[in-house]
């Protein structure tokens, strides 16, 4: 009596596996496959055997196991990581199927553009990055890594120590520990040397970015007002046991949030925030909205050229600032504000007299 042909058996998670790598990698939101092509892909797997009665039932529990409860199939499309467009007349079979990835083809292209900028992390990191983000998607994505560039920001501090700063200050942050660290400077080499020996003792409130840099918002242990350090000019950086004091009572942050904050806070300067009129060239705008955001008020029209508007904002900050768009822009209030201004003026047409 001769031997009975074995049929081939694949475990049916193993199957399982196998048609939502395929549907992951074959299909998306704008690519379709149907279930006789799943099949031939799995036909040329050796590790995995299916049938059509199989792959029909595999299909229908992964799309129990990943979409919304059939009696929430009124959620929105996105809720569903498994669709299918039809079902095959007399066999029952759904087809035409595919998987929708969680990030659209914009959102791949989107954090791949943004590692690519970012001057934080190192060469081999962003090919890691961006090799991960090239797998979310099917086969029919193609990204392009050399559409954006950062331009790097010169600092001796490398990304991983600014990420272990970071780390630091965070952690020390929800525990709501004191930190300490060592502030340095650059010296003629453009090696970075400590300002001082001895550690900087704080209570850490933040960790901001602006304008492409780290900050820590944070208060001296003898002092109540917010001092702002450069997070790539700290060094050897500890989380404290004792506990920080309570953000209550701190000048500028007690009652605000950061986003207030470093509005008011223009380049960094933390004197004393003031409200500051100045006239603006009407046509000038897009230099107080990349300054201030939305954080100014319209006053009234001067005339056909010029604006009047309020900011609250660093005195000695709105100095740089009014000199950096002299052509556009007028302190015109406080009196005292102005007259600092002519001075700053005065002083530089003297030193810079021929």
């Amino acid at each position: 009596m001769g031997e009975k042909m074995q049929t081939p058996k694949t475990n049916s998670v193993v199957r399982a596996l196998t048609v939502l790598k395929i549907l992951q990698e074959k299909t998306d939101k704008d690519h379709a496959l149907e279930q006789s092509a799943i099949l031939d892909y799995i036909i040329n797997d050796e590790n995995c055997y299916s049938t059509d009665k199989t792959l029909n039932g595999d299909i229908k529990n992964l799309m129990t196991f990943f979409n919304p409860p059939s009696d929430q199939y009124n959620e929105q499309e996105e809720d569903f990581r498994i669709v299918y467009d039809r079902i095959e007349n007399g066999t029952k079979r759904i087809t035409n199927l595919r998987y929708l990835h969680e990030l659209s083809k914009d959102d791949l292209q989107a954090l791949i553009d943004m590692t690519q900028a970012s001057t934080e992390i190192g060469d081999e990191q962003k090919r890691r990055f961006i090799r991960f983000f090239e797998k979310q998607g099917s086969t029919y994505y193609k990204c392009h890594v050399n559409g954006v560039k950062g331009i790097p920001e010169y600092s001796t501090l490398n990304g991983e120590m600014l990420q272990q700063n970071k780390n630091v200050f965070q952690a020390a942050i929800k525990n709501n520990h004191k930190a300490c660290f060592t502030l340095n400077i650059y010296n003629k080499e453009g090696k970075l040397v400590p300002f001082r020996e001895k550690k900087y003792e704080v209570n850490p409130y933040y960790v901001v970015k602006y304008m492409g840099r780290y900050y820590l918002l944070a208060t001296h242990k003898k002092y109540k007002d917010t001092h702002i350090y450069r997070m790539d000019l700290i060094s050897d950086a500890e989380e404290l046991e004792e506990k920080r004091e309570t953000i209550r009572g701190v000048d500028g942050l007690d009652n605000s949030n950061p986003t207030d904050y470093m509005a008011q806070h223009l380049d960094m300067f933390y004197d004393k925030p003031r409200t500051i009129t100045i006239k603006l060239k009407n046509d000038s705008y897009t230099y107080l909205y990349d300054s201030f955001g939305t954080h100014y008020a319209w006053k009234r029209k001067v005339d056909e050229e010029y604006d009047e508007v309020e900011v609250i904002a660093s005195e000695e900050a709105m100095i740089n600032w009014a000199l950096r768009h002299r052509e556009d822009v007028e302190i015109v209030r406080p009196l005292l504000l102005r007259k600092r201004l002519c001075d700053e003026m005065q002083a530089l047409l003297e030193k810079y007299r021929v």
